[in-house]
């Protein structure tokens, strides 16, 4: 705020001399924490520092003697440990403050907050009487440090090795997009009924259709009219995570209705399901109002499979 208010005096196309004073009011322990920066400059560095990493490196370069002669009766002299009236808590307290000086919200308390949450909201943090826009910055300088990942706005991970909880990848999918829910071959593979690896989380939304990339995975997410947005259920992952999947036959559906010829026999016999007996014999009537080439795939994929029977 200091260096601020001096280059705002002093600005572009002046020319005349600009003398800056500083008024410190005696004993009091601003004008010592103005010596204890007199004393160490990189100190001072870091705790205006514009990286995000001030809050760390402020607390390693403070030694014991610093911070009692911010609580000394003479700045300019070794003062009585604190300590032995105190014990450690002045040495806390005096550091914490510190830190809080530097940034509006400490990463180790983030940490105790969300260590065990695979992901978190900026709204979770702003509860209670705090400074949106500083809570935002200090998200920002994180993201920035790699302490964070940001999966889209308002929404982040820890980063290794702090992320204690790895998400999965279909809550992360439900997140990314709000409103959509995994299909497709994902949700058939994650229902056993194709056994080839899905390196990529399909979903459907009524939004318009995208891919992500983050350092989860690789995200798909396909239109659909919001009036086919049904069939689908809340699934446990494990792990206390959970995410909208599709049923198995809306998964069939969904993947029928959005690929081309994909009522012809020679796709459905490239599809190589398994385990169709999951669908039951009644999948025909559960496709009833359905598009009528999702009802001719079915019926198709039905006579394949009573031909392999």
């Amino acid at each position: 705020m200091e260096a601020q208010a001096i280059d705002r005096a002093h600005r572009i196309g002046q020319k005349n001399s600009v003398i800056a004073y500083r008024l410190v009011a005696e004993d009091t322990i601003e004008e010592k924490i103005l010596l204890l920066q007199e004393k160490k400059k990189d100190l001072f560095k870091s705790i205006v520092s514009e990286d995000g990493a001030g809050d760390e490196s402020l607390l390693r370069s403070l030694t014991r003697e610093d911070l009692e002669a911010i609580l000394s009766g003479d700045p300019g002299q070794d003062a009585p440990g604190v300590s032995a009236i105190c014990g450690n808590a002045p040495v806390y307290v005096v550091a914490k403050c510190l830190l809080w000086h530097s940034t509006a919200v400490k990463f180790a308390k983030l940490l105790a907050i969300v260590q065990d949450r695979p992901f978190f909201e900026t709204g979770f943090l702003l509860a209670g009487d705090v400074d949106p826009k500083e809570i935002r910055r200090q998200l920002s300088r994180w993201v920035t440090s790699g302490r964070l990942i940001q999966l889209r706005r308002g929404l982040y991970a820890l980063a290794p090795p702090y992320l204690r909880t790895e998400p999965h990848p279909f809550q992360v999918a439900n997140q990314l997009v709000r409103g959509s829910y995994v299909s497709l071959q994902s949700a058939l593979a994650y229902h056993g009924l194709i056994l080839e690896h899905v390196p990529v989380t399909t979903s459907v939304t009524s939004g318009r259709p995208q891919h992500r990339e983050n350092p989860f995975g690789s995200f798909e997410y396909h239109h659909c009219a919001p009036q086919r947005l049904n069939g689908y259920r809340m699934e446990d992952l494990g792990g206390g995570q959970e995410a909208l999947v599709a049923t198995p036959e809306k998964a069939l559906t969904d993947l029928i209705h959005l690929t081309p010829g994909a009522d012809s026999e020679a796709w459905l016999s490239e599809l190589r399901l398994t385990g169709l007996e999951k669908f039951g014999p009644d999948l025909l009537e559960k496709t009833a109002g359905q598009k009528p080439k999702i009802r001719r795939a079915v019926r198709r994929l039905m006579a394949q499979t009573e031909a392999l029977a």
